[in-house]
């Protein structure tokens, strides 16, 4: 493959091949990805992430993926992760949302600047972006084991 063609490590060919197949099947687009999650002690969980959905087929990923997460020492946790406002969290205030207020990114890019426009609109296509700007129903469901 000619360094043409790969784009900050990103391999432009696979992508068209991926735009060009979706866009004659649309199912393909449909994907699931799942993550499992297990109560370790005090506010120590762990989520593992070792497949998913896409392409019209299951995939596992070539490894397990792991993700802790904790409270700090001063609420009864052992520092593994960082965890979000404190009221809301403990319920204390209906004013305070448990989670995060704001989340700020800040990119610093080596570009000619009439770049920055396009990377602008470029961020907007990222799933993470859009679950967290714009919200995405949430479905739980708990059963006794």
């Amino acid at each position: 493959m000619s360094q043409e063609k790969i784009v900050n490590g990103v391999d432009l060919e696979v992508v068209k091949g991926v735009i060009n197949a979706v866009t004659e099947k649309p199912d393909l687009a449909k994907s699931q990805f799942r993550a499992k999650n297990v109560w370790i002690d005090g506010g120590h969980s762990r989520t593992t992430v070792t497949d998913f959905y896409a392409a019209g087929q299951e995939i596992s990923h070539p490894k397990q993926f792991i993700l802790d997460a904790d409270e700090p020492t001063i609420m009864a946790g052992r520092e593994q992760a960082a965890n979000p406002d404190l009221r809301g969290f403990l319920g204390l205030s209906d004013e305070v949302r448990p989670g995060y207020h704001e989340i700020r990114i800040n990119f610093r890019v080596r570009t000619a600047s009439e770049n920055l426009g396009t990377l602008r609109e470029l961020i907007k296509l990222s799933p993470v972006y859009d679950v967290v700007s714009s919200g995405t129903r949430v479905n739980v469901q708990i059963e006794k084991k």
